[in-house]
């Protein structure tokens, strides 16, 4: 597979003000929305212990935790930030100082200061630094690029390209979860791996994912995901519009009766 004549190369513009892409003038789902239509029956779970965790700490800290009045408890975790949305904002800075190390590694700063980034993100800094020296990086090609494909109408920004110590073209995407799902993960580097082509870069030879822990650790995970599979997820994310497309008047309608 070749790249794309320039002639030919869709124009991708991301809006940072409300996460929005366009191709060629016409507003496109994100990868990671398109993504959104899969089951996640860990994020339940998920929510459920971050809960319980931050019960436990207030009772460690000393503090009377209302037990017979479900609602103050939740005040309580509001006052005191503990809340499964404030753990999604602790997320999105650790994303922040991730994008941060990231960009200042593939512009040759190779000695990153642990002191430089929040404390609760050392750990996934470092886990980065550890994951990208064993991917054996000759060469940073590209970082933080925004891609789409005009054809299947999307698009997204993969985190990293470089070039191995056996001359291979590595697209690598950055994950802080708790492990690798190739249902979702894999799927998106697919996408990725064709937008990048439409818009005019060679194939990369491999594509993987970098999950990084909390702990320093990090997991390197080569993607099998073809583009059809992507395109399946993509039908359904399609299908699941139309219909709210469609019930939509409806729903108006009995919000006026």
């Amino acid at each position: 597979m070749s790249a794309v004549a320039a002639s030919r190369r869709p124009r991708v513009v991301f809006h940072p003000a409300g996460h929005r892409y366009e191709v060629n003038g016409e507003p496109v789902p994100s990868v990671t929305q398109i993504l959104g239509v899969l089951d996640k029956p860990g994020l339940s779970w998920w929510g459920m212990t971050v809960g319980v965790e931050a019960v436990c700490e207030l009772a460690h800290g000393g503090i009377e935790v209302p037990f017979a009045d479900p609602g103050a408890v939740v005040d309580l975790l509001k006052q005191r930030k503990l809340t499964v949305n404030h753990t999604f904002r602790k997320a999105g800075t650790r994303g922040a100082s991730i994008h941060k190390a990231l960009e200042r590694y593939a512009n040759g700063e190779r000695r990153l200061s642990l002191s430089d980034f929040p404390r609760e993100d050392r750990g996934y800094v470092f886990a980065l630094v550890s994951g990208l020296l064993a991917l054996h990086p000759v060469e940073f090609v590209s970082c933080e690029v925004v891609v789409g494909s005009a054809a299947h109408g999307y698009a997204g920004t993969y985190d990293l390209l470089i070039t191995d110590a056996d001359g291979r073209r590595v697209r690598v995407d950055v994950k802080t979860s708790k492990r690798v799902y190739p249902e979702q993960h894999h799927a998106q580097l697919a996408a990725y791996e064709q937008a990048a082509i439409e818009c005019g870069e060679p194939p990369a030879d491999l594509q993987v994912v970098l999950r990084l822990g909390a702990d320093g650790e990090y997991e390197i995970s080569e993607s099998a995901a073809t583009f059809d599979e992507f395109i399946a997820i993509k039908a359904a994310y399609d299908a699941v519009q139309r219909l709210k497309a469609a019930a939509a008047p409806a729903d108006e309608l009995s919000e006026v009766a």
